[in-house]
């Protein structure tokens, strides 16, 4: 029973480990797809708007 304990305990850290090492991964992935691009690009649109839009409901 001691030999099943011991190697529950073994197991439960390797997997503590292994959390940390794909939280640790997440991490880095995620700031290389970011960079320094943390705000979206605006595009200036060269045409007007319609303003005499008609929007037909139901009931």
């Amino acid at each position: 029973m001691q030999l099943l304990n011991h190697l529950t305990t073994v197991d439960m850290a390797s997997d503590r480990l292994d959390l940390l090492f794909q939280s640790l991964q997440i991490d880095l992935s995620a700031a290389a797809i970011l960079g320094d691009d943390l705000v979206a690009g605006a595009v200036v649109a060269n045409v007007g708007a319609e303003r005499d839009v008609h929007v037909q409901g139901q009931g």
